[in-house]
């Protein structure tokens, strides 16, 4: 159990760094990114809550492996993943920047469950 804890508080801490690194891209405007797609990936980024969901694993899983609170908010970052990462994909060409990251997250969130 202590192994899942780790795994899942390391997928709140790579979730909140790419919600920062979201964050970043948007106030900089990057030449890298499209402004209208950047802005789009923002909102989807705060419309699933992505940094609250991270913050709160990681407050459940503080000292002890907590299994149903953590499944619960796994569940609902992989969601948010999942639909970030096909708006990505759909848009690759203004948002190719953000790929090699979520691919991070999607290789970390299976692994929790094993």
């Amino acid at each position: 159990m202590e192994f899942t804890r780790e795994k899942a508080q390391f997928l709140a801490e790579n979730v909140a760094s790419f919600v920062k690194f979201v964050n970043r891209q948007y106030e900089v405007n990057s030449v890298l990114s499209d402004p209208n797609m950047l802005f789009r990936l923002k909102s989807l980024v705060e419309e699933y809550r992505l940094q609250l969901l991270a913050s709160e694993l990681l407050r459940v899983n503080r000292f002890v492996w907590e299994k149903r609170d953590s499944e619960i908010l796994i569940d609902r970052i992989k969601k948010g993943i999942t639909s970030i990462d096909e708006y990505v994909e759909n848009n690759h060409d203004g948002l190719f920047i953000f790929t090699a990251r979520l691919y991070t997250l999607k290789s970390i969130c299976p692994s929790i469950n094993e």
